[in-house]
């Protein structure tokens, strides 16, 4: 699988719409993870892509849900926001990088700067 970052759901939205008339894209299928947003297909030899988002907020996966993006970004954000708020081992985005370095550099895996 190769994902690829994309800054806004504009941009996901305008991605989606020319996948969804492209030649040879299959299986396109929008997902919410609580920690991104993403667009899922198959290229014409069957790579599977990811398109996507991150999320200010952080989730254990494996998790999704289908993604509507005919809502406005508000609206995605509060209902991605509220169902990550009632997942276990939910908490900022921010605050689930600072951990994982930390765990990483007392483990040796990561050299402190």
């Amino acid at each position: 699988q190769l994902t690829f970052r994309l800054p806004s759901f504009d941009e996901l939205r305008r991605v989606d719409k020319v996948l969804r008339g492209a030649d040879g894209a299959s299986k396109v299928v929008n997902i919410c993870h609580g920690n991104s947003f993403s667009i899922y297909c198959e290229d014409p030899e069957g790579n599977r892509l990811e398109l996507s988002k991150e999320s200010e907020w952080y989730i254990p996966a494996p998790i999704s849900w289908p993604l509507d993006l005919s809502l406005s970004d508000d609206e995605i954000l509060a209902q991605t926001e509220a169902r990550c708020r009632e997942t276990d081992g939910f908490m900022m985005r921010a605050d689930w990088k600072a951990r994982a370095r930390a765990e990483l550099i007392s483990s040796g895996r990561l050299e402190a700067e």
